[in-house]
């Protein structure tokens, strides 16, 4: 039968927000960079080396232009271009995290597609800033709209931090037509608050 949930405004529209932001920052061939002035070089150790090579095409996919330099002492990266993301621009001095954070990736997957967890925290932080607050008030038209946005989400049930954006208050709501319906707080449920229902 039908359903009635309980829907925590900010964590979905913070879902809908993250979503849309990763949709625009996957659009294209690169993610929008800007030019790092004057670069940044940073020395760079062998095991992080292998990785450079192994991901090159993905780091520049992901926004970064670099020059690899060797002299006799040592191996740098010299940084000419960093991603911008949501507006925000990412460190150029960061390269190298970048560069670890991929590794755990396979390569052929890893870039635009499967960001690294740098950029992932950044959108996440720009979804939960705009996003609609808990105390900001919502007309029925609003309301209506947030859930049809949510509707096309990927992951609708859960924000961009990984917390549940609805909670089941009753399975099934012919049920009130046997009396009413009586909030348990006690009963588990998949919310971060812990309200349940029963009967």
């Amino acid at each position: 039968g039908p359903v009635l949930l309980c829907l925590d405004q900010h964590a979905a529209d913070e879902r809908v927000k993250l979503e849309a932001l990763l949709q625009e920052t996957r659009r294209g061939p690169r993610i929008q960079g800007y030019q790092v002035s004057p670069p940044i070089v940073q020395t760079v150790p062998p095991a992080d080396h292998v990785l450079l090579d192994a991901h090159d095409p993905n780091l520049r996919r992901l926004g970064f232009d670099f020059e690899l330099r060797e002299d006799p002492e040592k191996l740098v990266v010299v940084v000419t271009r960093a991603p911008l993301l949501a507006g925000v621009q990412f460190p150029s001095n960061k390269l190298l995290e970048v560069v670890r954070e991929l590794g755990v990736l396979d390569p052929a997957v890893a870039g635009i597609h499967v960001l690294p967890a740098s950029f992932q925290r950044i959108l996440n932080y720009r979804a939960c800033h705009s996003a609609i607050t808990f105390g900001d008030h919502l007309d029925q038209d609003q309301c209506s709209q947030l859930l049809a946005s949510l509707a096309t989400c990927a992951l609708p049930f859960q924000c961009a931090h990984g917390r549940p954006s609805a909670t089941v208050l009753c399975q099934d709501l012919s049920r009130l037509s046997r009396g009413p319906l009586v909030i348990d707080e006690t009963a588990p449920t998949r919310s971060s608050h812990g309200v349940g229902a029963r009967r």
